[in-house]
């Protein structure tokens, strides 16, 4: 008999804090990478990203359970992270008690993307259509594009400022009290961030609205449409100017990272140009802008463009003086021998991604060599988090 005799739910709305890039795996005409979109070409987030973001993140202990007995005795104890995500070992499984739903648009302050029948405001598809295309340069060893892979590439990003609405289920008991919470604070958690390019100025959330309520099971159902509202009398409404500055702790309730923020605020000396591949009848290049989304009570308005400073260039700047000042430790040098120039250690280890400052700090891409070899070898992420700069004509420049 099952002991599960609770639903937990949460409502909640998501923005877009910095641009937001979900692949589809889909080539446009304009772009080698198209956002995910829904069925009536509207930006959307698909719920397994969603919940395969929510489980790597998940702070409680991932092992995996044990094996017990032999032949026809032989049973499989899963984990506790397993008996809340799901697991499958041999011929043993469990479905994941965690169930979210596609993260769909919002049409306005209240209403989001839901049926076929549903009226649009036709300014909707106009803005989102057409997203901004971001272009990018891969850049190798001796800091120049890399001709041989695909050098220039070009993706889709929804604007910063979208919203979205999903909803998060959970089936359990009285016990499961404390990992609902724990779900929630990961979501809550600033460093939550999905899609691609999260270390390069892509796919921060801040959560916008956040309605939870617990129902009993054979009871009261919960209710089905995204912009249902869930009952007033027993939900739980959180104050969300709180929730986007949740430290994240351990099963003690102590902090289990640490973070460390860096707000450096800079003034240019003369001028400064980051390009958007671009030109209009005045010049042959212009600078990089993107427009913001604004909601209001009825619909969604496009703001004016402002000027960005694309974190992709942050980040290659700072992991650039990075490498010099971390080889002028290791005393890796360009050194005069036999009479001539050469470097006194392997190129590659001194600017590249295999550099161990630039791997520690940026992360770095696995290869086809690293794919033979432990998991713990391959590629990683960065540890380094920069947004865009998004600046208006009385803008500081802060990063």
């Amino acid at each position: 008999m099952s002991t599960y005799n609770k639903i937990y739910v949460a409502r909640i709305i998501v923005e877009a804090d910095t641009p937001l890039f979900v692949g589809s795996g889909e080539v446009g005409l304009l772009s080698d990478m198209q956002v995910q979109r829904d069925h009536l070409g509207l930006p959307m987030i698909m719920g397994t990203t969603l919940a395969g973001v929510l489980r790597n993140e998940f702070q409680s202990n991932k092992k995996k359970g044990d094996f017990t007995g032999i032949g026809n005795e032989r049973k499989y104890t899963p984990s506790p992270f397993e008996t809340l995500f799901g697991y499958h070992e041999e011929n043993f499984g469990q479905g994941s008690r965690v169930r979210i739903s596609s993260a769909y648009l919002m049409l306005n302050e209240r209403e989001c993307v839901q049926g076929l029948g549903q009226k649009i405001d036709p300014k909707i598809f106009d803005i989102f259509t057409t997203l901004p295309i971001r272009p990018h340069v891969k850049i190798n060893a001796k800091g120049v594009a890399d001709k041989d892979n695909n050098a220039l590439f070009f993706n889709e990003v929804v604007y910063k400022g979208g919203r979205f609405k999903f909803e998060i289920e959970l089936l359990g008991g009285d016990c499961d009290k404390g990992n609902w919470d724990e779900i929630l604070n990961t979501l809550r958690d600033p460093r939550f961030r999905i899609g691609m390019g999260t270390r390069k100025g892509y796919g921060a959330l801040k959560i916008i609205e956040l309605k939870a309520q617990i129902y009993e099971v054979g009871k009261e159902a919960p209710p089905t449409c995204l912009n249902s509202e869930l009952s007033k009398t027993e939900s739980t409404e959180i104050n969300c100017e709180d929730t986007n500055n949740i430290e994240r702790k351990d099963g003690k309730g102590e902090s289990k990272e640490q973070r460390i923020i860096y707000n450096v605020g800079l003034t240019p000396e003369d001028f400064f140009y980051f390009g958007n591949d671009t030109s209009d009848t005045e010049v042959d290049n212009t600078p990089a802008t993107e427009a913001v989304i604004m909601y209001t009570k009825d619909t969604v308005e496009l703001s004016k463009e402002y000027t960005i400073i694309p974190a992709s260039s942050i980040k290659g700047a700072l992991a650039h003086r990075t490498a010099f000042y971390y080889n002028k430790l290791k005393k890796r040098f360009i050194v005069h021998e036999d009479g001539g120039y050469k470097c006194n250690a392997n190129i590659e280890e001194i600017i590249g991604s295999k550099n161990e400052a630039i791997s520690y700090l940026f992360g770095v891409e696995a290869n086809d060599k690293d794919k033979d070899k432990d998991k713990e070898k391959t590629g990683r992420r960065g540890r380094v988090i920069i947004n865009d700069i998004f600046l208006s004509n009385n803008s500081s420049l802060s990063i």
